[in-house]
C-alpha cells in the first residue's frame, strides 16, 4: 500500500516524534508499506529520528507559525492565505503519489480540511494524540465574541473529520470523547521494550517532557518544596526544552532549590537516563498517552501521577506499580514522592511490577495493530 503520513515537522527530540519514526520504520521494513512522509515546517532542520531508507521524506515549507505574531485580523488573514497555498502544494504532490491511505493527527487541526480536500479519493486516518478538548479552537478563546467564532470554526472542522474513515486514539478515554463520530477506534503507542536493564541505585528521581504549561513542571517543583528539607539527598531531575524553561529555573531558584532541582536538555538516550533514577513522577495537566510514563515502566520504575485526561489511569495499576493522584494536587504528590523515597522495599517490588505490565504496549503487538487496520479500511 502507499501511505502517506503528513505532520508539522520532526525537529524534536520528544515521544511523539519518537513514536512516529518507529512507526513509519515497521510499517515499511516489516509489511513494505510503501511510506511518504510529508512535513511543512521542517525547514533546514535535520530529522530529530533516523527513518528507513524505503521512505521518502517531503517537505513542503510553509511557516504557519509565523502568523502568531500579528494581531487578530492580519493573523487570521495569513491563516487563510497560507491554507490556500498549502492546499494547493499538497494537491499537487498528492497526485504524484497517488496514496491509498493518508494519515495526520489533531495536531494538524487548524488544516485538517485543506488535507481532506487536497486527495478526497484516499482513505484518512486522523490520530488522536492529546485529549480531544485540548485540541479545540474555542477551547482556548475566552472573550466572547472570539469564543462564538471559535466554536463556529471547531464545528466547520468537525464536519470534514466526519469524512476520515476511521479515527484512531491512544486510550478508551478519548474514545468515549469522540462519540458523536464513527469509527473510532483505540490503538496505544508502542515503546521498544528492553529485553534487559541495568538499574543503576541512586537517590535521583526523573521526569520527562516538554518545557510547557501541559506538564505541570511549576506543580512538580512545589510538591519538591514541601519535603526536601527531610531528603537533601536526594535530587528531581527533569529532562526537556520548551518556553517556560526560564519561568522554571526561576521557581527553582526562588525556591532555593538549585542544589536539588535540574533541568537538562532533550537526549536521543533517554533509555540509559531510566535506569540511573530510582522512580518517574508525571505532574501533567492533561495528556494523550504519555510515552515517557510507559518507558519509564518498561525499565523498572514505579511511577506516580496526577490522574488527567487521558492516559494514566489505563498505564498505571495503582498501588501495584505507581501512585495515581488526583490532578492538581500538589500536596498528595509531595506525600507519594516522600513515600517511595522513605520506602526501598515498596519501589523494588513496584519496579518489578511494572516491568511486567508495560510488556503490553511492546512494538510487534502495536503494529500488527496497525497493519491490521490498514487491510481492514
Amino acid at each position: 500500500m502507499k501511505i502517506v503520513y503528513i505532520y508539522k515537522s520532526m525537529v524534536l527530540l520528544a515521544g511523539m516524534e519518537r513514536i512516529l519514526s518507529t512507526k513509519m520504520n515497521l510499517l515499511a521494513e516489516k509489511y513494505n508499506h510503501e511510506i511518504y512522509f510529508i512535513t511543512y515546517e521542517q525547514g533546514n532542520h535535520p530529522l530529530s529520528f533516523r527513518l528507513s531508507k524505503k521512505i521518502r521524506h517531503i517537505n513542503l515549507d510553509f511557516k504557519f507559525y509565523e502568523r502568531y505574531k500579528y494581531r487578530f485580523i492580519k493573523k487570521n488573514y495569513l491563516l487563510y492565505r497560507m491554507k490556500i497555498n498549502f492546499q494547493r502544494s499538497l494537491s499537487n504532490i498528492l497526485n504524484s503519489i497517488q496514496p491509498d491511505i493518508i494519515i495526520t493527527t489533531t495536531y494538524e487541526y487548524q488544516i485538517l480540511d485543506n488535507i481532506y480536500k487536497s486527495y478526497p479519493s484516499a482513505k484518512f486516518i486522523l490520530e488522536s494524540h492529546v485529549a480531544k478538548e485540548t485540541e479545540m479552537t474555542s477551547t482556548h478563546i475566552k472573550t466572547p465574541v472570539l469564543h462564538q467564532f471559535a466554536k463556529f470554526w471547531d464545528l466547520r472542522i468537525s464536519l470534514y473529520i466526519q469524512n476520515f474513515n476511521r479515527i484512531v486514539t491512544l486510550t478508551n478515554q478519548d474514545k468515549d470523547s469522540w462519540e458523536k463520530h464513527k469509527n473510532v477506534v483505540v490503538i496505544p503507542n508502542m515503546i521498544e521494550y528492553p529485553t534487559h536493564i541495568n538499574r543503576i541505585p541512586s537517590k535521583k528521581i526523573i521526569s520527562v517532557g516538554r518545557l510547557n504549561v501541559q506538564k505541570g513542571f511549576d506543580m512538580l517543583i512545589d510538591a519538591w518544596k514541601m519535603i526536601v528539607g527531610k531528603h537533601t539527598d536526594w535530587s528531581l531531575h527533569i529532562y526537556g526544552d520548551g518556553e517556560l524553561r526560564g519561568e522554571l529555573n526561576q521557581q527553582i531558584a526562588q525556591c532555593g532549590l538549585n542544589d536539588t532541582v535540574f533541568i537538562h536538555p532533550p537526549t536521543s538516550d533517554i533509555f540509559s537516563k531510566y535506569q540511573e533514577h530510582e522512580f518517574y513522577v508525571m505532574s501533567s495537566r492533561y495528556e494523550g498517552l504519555p510515552l515517557a510514563l510507559i518507558e519509564a515502566l518498561s525499565h523498572g520504575l514505579p511511577c506516580i501521577s496526577f490522574n488527567c485526561p487521558c492516559g494514566p489511569s489505563e498505564i498505571i495499576k495503582n498501588g501495584i506499580d505507581g501512585y495515581l493522584i488526583p490532578t492538581g494536587n500538589i500536596e498528595q504528590l509531595a506525600q507519594k514522592i516522600e513515600y517511595l523515597i522513605e520506602n526501598e522495599t515498596e519501589r523494588l517490588t513496584m519496579g518489578k511490577n511494572a516491568r511486567r505490565n508495560a510488556i503490553r504496549y511492546s512494538e510487534n503487538e502495536i503494529i500488527d495493530s496497525w497493519n491490521e487496520l490498514f487491510l481492514n479500511l
